[in-house]
């Protein structure tokens, strides 16, 4: 069987591709961006941090931006649409959501949507709608129109992971009640980078043990989450905003310049100034 893909759209941030019938260029690798996966026919198998996913035709799958995906098996009949965002698209095309997509897709993992009728149809739509715009390139605001119809999706998918766990809700162990319980208290924060007992408190538990239903439940300790939502800010406020540095680093709860500098260099590789020049040079 010849491999092949086609290439609908493509702009760094935002890349479709359908037709796929080989994604062994997945294999042994660490994702940077959000890769979103649906069978048109056939079946994928594959490894998403050591556990094993399968999808059907209609089903899809979300892999998320640091999972390492691996054993890539796709049927001979296999028609697989891959849609890949980057951190940076997903961040600014739902930024109001953004708190509560963190929480949810995070909770899920690997994020199996199934092959609900409507749910079905509704994406269905949105594949035709995005597919008609792609042949079009040279069209007034082309890239607008596209980035408009994935915040459509995101936020399709975003409410149906919220149905989905209302519905389990009741089933819902203490750990994973506090776990999420945690999450919705630091998402809500407007300063994030706190000490563990600053959320600990809020759930009248010591911080060891946050840390202890963090590790259990998501494999992050709970110093990994706030660092990862104070990350998340930290990027919006240097690459969306007008405030200065000085005035991002007082906003995001860091005592001084200096030290919002070497946070930034640890976690980022660039000083805050050097990531406010990726902004200045995108709007050049």
């Amino acid at each position: 069987m010849e491999d092949h893909k086609i290439i609908h759209y493509s702009d760094g941030d935002i890349s479709l591709m359908t037709d796929i019938n080989d994604l062994s260029e997945l294999n042994g690798i660490k994702s940077d961006s959000y890769l979103f996966l649906a069978s048109r026919k056939g079946r994928l198998q594959i490894d998403i941090n050591g556990n094993t996913h399968t999808i059907k035709e209609g089903e899809r799958l979300t892999v998320l931006p640091q999972n390492f995906t691996d054993n890539i098996l796709v049927s001979v009949d296999a028609d697989i649409v891959m849609l890949r965002l980057s951190v940076r698209i997903v961040s600014d095309l739902i930024r109001e959501h953004m708190d509560k997509w963190n929480r949810m897709i995070y909770i899920c993992k690997a994020y199996r949507m199934s092959a609900v009728k409507n749910l079905e149809e509704q994406m269905q739509f949105y594949y035709r709608l995005i597919l008609s715009k792609t042949m079009n390139p040279d069209q007034k605001y082309h890239k607008e129109i596209i980035r408009t119809i994935i915040k459509a999706i995101l936020l399709e998918m975003l409410s149906n992971m919220e149905t989905d766990q209302c519905q389990s809700a009741e089933g819902e162990n203490k750990t994973q009640f506090q776990f999420n319980r945690f999450l919705q208290i630091l998402s809500s924060e407007d300063v994030k980078h706190r000490p563990i007992d600053f959320y600990a408190d809020r759930l009248c538990i010591s911080s060891k043990y946050l840390s202890v239903i963090c590790s259990k439940v998501s494999g992050k300790s709970a110093r990994q989450w706030i660092d990862e939502y104070t990350v998340e800010d930290i990027r919006y406020h240097l690459l969306n905003t007008d405030y200065s540095i000085k005035e991002i680093a007082y906003r995001l709860g860091f005592e001084n310049l200096s030290f919002f500098g070497k946070y930034v260099k640890r976690h980022f590789g660039k000083s805050p100034s050097e990531l406010r020049s990726i902004r200045n040079k995108r709007n050049e």
